[in-house]
């Protein structure tokens, strides 16, 4: 994109959270956002909706489609990586949500699970029950997906037995 000069760019969430954006992007609120999405390049075509990117350069910037595609092709790449990392981090909170359930006797090992969570040893916690209607349920993700939205708060996500989702 160098001879394209350094013209605005956005990667947008499904709700209009930004992703990331150029040094020389503006600062975009999500309801603005979210306007943009339709005018926007999907990154990540299989992804749920609540799960899905989309690369938007603003305004009247002249980018031949095969590079925006390959840009976006970049992204998607990154994407899948996240998602991938994502899924990796269910296992330690699949384990805390499971000593949470737990008899009190079992509550000793709570600490290192919140560790390897990336949570703090003691709380205030916030615990969010989710039930859905599918194993794979796009509920989940728009739920995840609305807790990006809040600002220093960190969270974790697991599916517990029987398909609820439950945040921390």
């Amino acid at each position: 994109m160098a001879h394209l000069g350094t013209p605005p760019c956005y990667v947008l969430s499904a709700t209009g959270r930004t992703i990331a954006r150029t040094p020389t992007a503006r600062a975009l609120p999500a309801a603005e956002a979210s306007r943009q999405l339709a005018s926007a390049l999907r990154v990540a075509p299989e992804a749920s909706p609540y799960g899905q990117w989309f690369l938007h350069l603003p305004g009247a910037v002249e980018v031949p489609p095969r590079m925006l595609h390959e840009i976006a092709e970049v992204f998607a790449q990154y994407r899948q990586g996240s998602l991938r990392r994502e899924a990796a981090a269910q296992a330690p909170a699949r384990e805390l949500l499971a000593l949470a359930e737990a008899e009190r006797s079992a509550a000793a090992p709570l600490p290192a699970a919140l560790r390897a969570c990336g949570l703090p040893e003691r709380g205030p916690y916030t615990v969010m029950v989710m039930a859905t209607g599918a194993e794979e349920s796009t509920e989940a993700d728009a739920l995840r997906e609305v807790l990006r939205h809040l600002a220093d708060h960190r969270f974790v996500t697991a599916r517990l037995a029987g398909g609820a989702g439950r945040r921390r």
